[in-house]
């Protein structure tokens, strides 16, 4: 888990609020899980740029995909259900 002195520092190291670097760890967290499940997607938007190729893009508020199968809704929500327990169980 991520201390607060460590928001802190990457808070002010980037111009941003505390609470950007939070989600920011939380969405790395979810994204482990996501990589755990068996669902095949895509990340785009600016969290996909700023995780994939340009470490210091800018925050973004979201994660954007593209599923690459098709899906139910259930699956979906059952994958992205243990996507979190996945996360929670290892920060």
């Amino acid at each position: 888990m991520i201390s607060i002195f460590e928001i802190k520092t990457i808070a002010r190291k980037n111009g941003v609020p505390e609470s950007t670097v939070e989600r920011d760890y939380a969405q790395n967290w979810l994204l482990f899980g996501l990589s755990k499940t068996s669902l095949k997607m895509a990340l785009k938007g600016g969290t996909g740029i700023r995780k994939v190729y340009i470490e210091n893009y800018r925050f973004s508020d979201d994660l954007d995909f593209t599923l690459l199968k098709g899906y139910s809704k259930e699956t979906i929500l059952n994958k992205l259900a243990k996507s979190v327990k996945i996360a929670k169980m290892t920060t």
